[in-house]
C-alpha cells in the first residue's frame, strides 16, 4: 500500500470517527474499534493518564467526556504509513481546553 493509500484509509477513518464524536454516539464510536482495543488518554478528554482497554471502556469514556470536551478538528499530521498490515498515521486536534496530539 502507498503512501497515498495509507492517508486516504485513515482520514476516511477520521471523518467517521470526528462524526461519531460530534454526535456524542458511542454506539458508531466503539463500531470503529477492533474487539480488542486501546485508547490511551493522556489528559486529553480524562484529564488523567488513563487506558481504556476494550470498547466498553471506550465507550464508557466517551459518555463521561464527550459533553464536557468536546474533541473536534481530527487532521493527520504527516504521512500515514503502512508496515505488515499496519497503518499508522499522528494526528492533530482540538477540545473546548486545548489543542491536542495522537496517534492511531
Amino acid at each position: 500500500m502507498d503512501s497515498a493509500e495509507a492517508h486516504g484509509k485513515v482520514q476516511d477513518w477520521l471523518d467517521r470517527f470526528g462524526a461519531a464524536l460530534d454526535a456524542q454516539d458511542t454506539a458508531k464510536l466503539t463500531a470503529l474499534f477492533s474487539e480488542d482495543c486501546y485508547w490511551r488518554d493522556l489528559i486529553a478528554l480524562t484529564w488523567n493518564i488513563k487506558t481504556m482497554e476494550g470498547r466498553e471502556a471506550i465507550g464508557d469514556m466517551a459518555t463521561a467526556c464527550l459533553s464536557s470536551t468536546h474533541p473536534r478538528n481530527f487532521s493527520i499530521d504527516g504521512d500515514a504509513t503502512e508496515a505488515d498490515g499496519v497503518i499508522e498515521a499522528w494526528l492533530t486536534f482540538e477540545t473546548d481546553a486545548a489543542r491536542g496530539i495522537g496517534h492511531v
